[in-house]
């Protein structure tokens, strides 16, 4: 468990001590005061390594084992197939291609490049020149 888990679990706590015992250096955590049950959660860098209660009838509980293991991360799994109720463009009917076409890399004109014109394309408006209408 780290200090973002038990943050989450049982909030910031009231108060906070920092020692050191035998060359480690460890970081306390105290909730509760007295009458009441007090606990402390010991810290050793991001790891809790020791909880001790102090129960208001004076039973002292320590637990040092780790109780929780998140273990490494796992990714989810790439999944293949798509359900079959995907959304889709198709028409009901229309098959899915069996490829996807690839893009000719050379047929792409490069950014800032002239646009073509000729026959079979507009040349963009003059908005400066007059109507030959009038």
């Amino acid at each position: 468990m780290n200090h973002d888990m038990v943050m989450y679990a049982k909030g910031r706590p009231p108060k906070k001590v920092r020692e050191t015992a035998n060359e480690v250096e460890y970081e306390e955590w105290i909730y509760g005061t007295p009458p009441q049950d007090v606990d402390f959660v010991r810290f050793v860098g991001d790891e809790v390594v020791r909880v001790e209660t102090m129960k208001v009838d004076g039973q002292k509980i320590v637990r040092t084992e780790k109780e929780v293991d998140l273990g490494a991360p796992t990714v989810a799994k790439k999944q293949e197939e798509r359900p079959a109720n995907a959304p889709t463009l198709r028409r009901p009917g229309e098959e899915m291609p069996e490829s996807t076409p690839a893009v000719n890399p050379s047929s792409v004109p490069p950014l800032g490049a002239p646009q073509p014109t000729g026959p079979d394309t507009n040349p963009p408006p003059n908005w400066d020149r007059p109507s030959q209408s009038d």
